[in-house]
């Protein structure tokens, strides 16, 4: 009689089964791979961008700031991609809760070290000077003219949004405000 195997597929039916297993698992780990360049949504920086963009001209702020979350934190996105996804952030947050949350926004983007160019700064400078996320705009303006220190051109244009802002300011009797535009060089007088 023949001595029963310790094996009860057999060697040929185990080895089916490991063959079998290998796959699965190479599938599995091919699947993990592609979603990780797709980011946790499965959709690419530049997806993302754009759905954050369609969000924001329909004004859905939280919506499009959580949309930018995806893009801060997609592996796959640009140092270009984060910077455009941080400055439209502030300006989610600022307009979606309040003056506080878009600072906070730009002090996270501060501690990130994330490199905004000149004409980002403006562009959420004006953003916020339109929502009336005066003290925001401020803050923003202070954090590029720092960034862009002793740049007689970057000065210039922050300059004319500055004097937007004051306006703006003035209008709204914001004293504090126009005394802090005026403490980082901005403004005389008035």
């Amino acid at each position: 009689m023949k001595p029963k195997s310790r094996h009860p597929f057999g060697l040929a039916r185990l080895s089916l089964l490991a063959i079998a297993l290998a796959g699965g698992a190479t599938l599995a780990v091919s699947a993990l791979v592609a979603c990780n360049e797709k980011g946790s949504s499965g959709k690419a920086p530049n997806v993302l961008l754009d759905e954050a963009a369609d969000a924001m001209g329909r004004e859905d702020w939280k919506g499009a700031s959580a949309t930018l979350d995806g893009v801060i934190s997609h592996p796959k996105a640009t140092a270009e991609d984060k910077a455009s996804a941080w400055s439209d952030k502030v300006v989610c947050e600022a307009r979606a809760k309040d003056d506080a949350a878009g600072i906070a926004v730009l002090e996270k983007m501060a501690a990130a070290k994330v490199d905004l160019t000149s004409n980002q700064y403006a562009h959420m400078i004006q953003d916020l000077t339109a929502a009336d996320r005066l003290t925001a705009a401020v803050a923003a303006i202070a954090a590029g003219t720092e960034r862009f220190k002793g740049d007689a051109e970057v000065k210039a244009k922050f300059e004319k949004l500055a004097g937007i802002l004051d306006q703006r300011m003035q209008e709204k009797g914001d004293d504090a405000g126009r005394a802090k535009l005026k403490s980082i060089g901005y403004v005389s007088g008035k």
